[in-house]
């Protein structure tokens, strides 16, 4: 076994509760940046990490109640990374992922996404759901993000932009109001082809890879909303936020780490 995945299996991985609420405040997925004249045109150059790192420090809903779930990843340090996400019904979003600054490029991103998807199947398996879509808002140049989510059989879905005030930086950069237009990608999650043993093993995230190798996530279909809301569930609705995922080297709309 790679030293890589050593590291990302050697994690405690637990549900965030309300004693992890001061830790969360002081997590850190993003290096720091002095601010340069003029102050009110400054930005980040990994902006996408900014916000993910100030989600989870002052958006994540701690504890969460359904349809948010929150999963944290622990080494003796403290919290090594954290997912966000909202599932109800047929329909989940990834709020955030995030891997900490101090653990990148130890294979964490990943095992972060196989662990909350996996999440998301068992629930939906247990409610008898025999498919969900799952989605997620990322920083177009948030490439680590988008190499992440692709593995997992994630599609760039097409948004209309022609009745917004769209403008195109000297990059080609989409732009409204001076903020970068999201990509949202989109999958479809059929717990069925790889939960036949009725979600009892949770511990078993090997079969996500064999999932997703026989291309158990399906390509992302129909525009994407930035307005819509999920399927209801249980009486909860999921409301996508501006901040998708976060890791380390990178995020899905905020990025996550590689």
């Amino acid at each position: 076994m790679s030293q890589v995945a050593k590291a990302a299996q050697g994690l405690r991985w637990t549900a965030a509760a309300r004693a992890d609420e001061q830790r969360l405040k002081e997590f850190c997925c993003c290096a720091p940046e002095k601010k340069t004249r003029p102050w009110h045109e400054w930005r980040h150059s990994r902006s996408w990490e900014l916000e993910a790192q100030t989600y989870v420090r002052e958006d994540l809903p701690i504890p969460p109640q359904p349809p948010h779930y929150v999963l944290l990843a622990e080494d003796d340090q403290g919290i090594a990374a954290v997912s966000g996400i909202q599932h109800a019904g047929d329909f989940a979003f990834l709020d955030v992922m995030a891997v900490a600054l101090r653990c990148r490029q130890q294979g964490i991103g990943r095992e972060l996404m196989r662990r909350t998807v996996l999440g998301i199947a068992e629930r939906a398996w247990k409610q008898g759901i025999p498919e969900v879509d799952l989605a997620c808002k990322i920083d177009p140049r948030n490439e680590p993000s988008i190499r992440l989510v692709s593995s997992f059989r994630f599609a760039k879905v097409e948004d209309d932009l022609s009745d917004e005030a769209v403008e195109y930086d000297a990059d080609g950069l989409a732009r409204i109001d001076g903020e970068v237009v999201l990509d949202y990608w989109k999958a479809t999650l059929r717990p069925g082809d790889f939960l036949p043993w009725s979600a009892q093993s949770s511990s078993n995230v090997r079969s996500i890879d064999e999932w997703v190798r026989a291309g158990g996530i399906g390509s992302g279909r129909g525009r994407a909303q930035h307005d819509s809301s999920g399927s209801a569930s249980q009486g909860y609705r999921c409301r996508p936020s501006k901040v998708s995922c976060s890791t380390g080297g990178g995020t899905a709309t905020a990025g996550p780490p590689s």
